[in-house]
């Protein structure tokens, strides 16, 4: 892909999102053709549009607005959080549901990394570090309790939680099980 057609891409993009571009991202340098460095793109952390430019967390000045104002949240919001397997799995569901969300704060600011509106269905993609300590850092009694205020609270709007634990790697096939597995819950709950 040339360099013009990707900055038309980004421009296109961040015009869906806001109608505004950074000043920053119209003074992109030329890539070097010779050179077969490839060039990383990355998901603006507010609305999710692609971003070029590595520096950035957001796509725009409205995103980056939204990320300031989320005060705390912003530093949070600037790690990339979503495990392949946790994409994939969202994929899938998005093929099979209708009304479908990722990582959005529903209940009562806490969120769920995959929401399922056609059935009130929240899921929890709990990695390794909610059930053994990753690093000095973290700490996992706290983890372990900021999970049970959050199931909580999905509860107390009502919805119901499914929890997925990965404890591995990104693995096509584990995804593809869990995802056979949660169709049968969800079979279940529709009888």
């Amino acid at each position: 892909m040339s360099h013009e057609t990707r900055l038309e891409i980004n421009r296109k993009i961040s015009e869906s999102c806001t109608g505004k571009m950074y000043p920053e991202r119209r003074k992109l340098k030329k890539v070097d053709k010779n050179k077969t460095k490839k060039k990383n793109t990355l998901t603006c952390k507010i609305c999710g549009a692609e971003i070029l430019n590595s520096g950035a967390i957001t796509c725009s000045i409205e995103c980056r607005k939204k990320a300031f104002r989320l005060g705390g949240m912003a530093s949070a919001l600037s790690q990339n959080r979503r495990s392949k397997n946790e994409i994939l799995f969202y994929l899938l569901c998005k093929k099979v549901f209708k009304k479908i969300s990722h990582n959005e704060r529903a209940f009562n600011g806490w969120d769920a990394d995959i929401l399922i509106y056609d059935l009130n269905i929240a899921i929890l993609w709990n990695g390794a570090w909610h059930y053994k300590q990753i690093s000095k850092k973290s700490s996992l009694k706290q983890i372990q309790m900021r999970d049970k205020i959050k199931i909580k609270e999905i509860q107390k709007a009502k919805w119901k939680v499914y929890i997925i634990k990965d404890m591995g790697k990104f693995n096509k096939e584990f995804v593809l099980k869990q995802f056979i597995q949660f169709k049968s819950f969800v079979s279940a709950i529709k009888q």
